[in-house]
């Protein structure tokens, strides 16, 4: 599954990324333990438009979002420093 989120996400596509993660279950991206940088590209893909496909886009961000390791060296610099 993590080549297919790879490539939905390198499209830039939100309505690919959207029927994507409508037809896949988290926990099976997930279990593969994809990179950091592809979890972060999913979490501000899927944030961009919460108006559509709410309940779809908010299962996901809930599944990835406690994933993203803030110190990984991958996606250190991408991440806001939270005081």
């Amino acid at each position: 599954h993590e080549k297919a989120f790879a490539t939905a996400l390198h499209a830039q596509s939100l309505e690919l990324l959207s029927w994507l993660c409508s037809k896949v279950d988290p926990s099976e991206l997930l279990a593969a333990r994809p990179s950091q940088i592809l979890l972060t590209s999913l979490v501000q893909q899927l944030a961009f438009d919460l108006g559509a496909s709410t309940s779809m886009k908010l299962k996901w961000l809930l599944a990835t979002l406690p994933r993203l390791d803030p110190h990984d060296p991958q996606i250190a610099s991408h991440v806001p420093k939270i005081h």
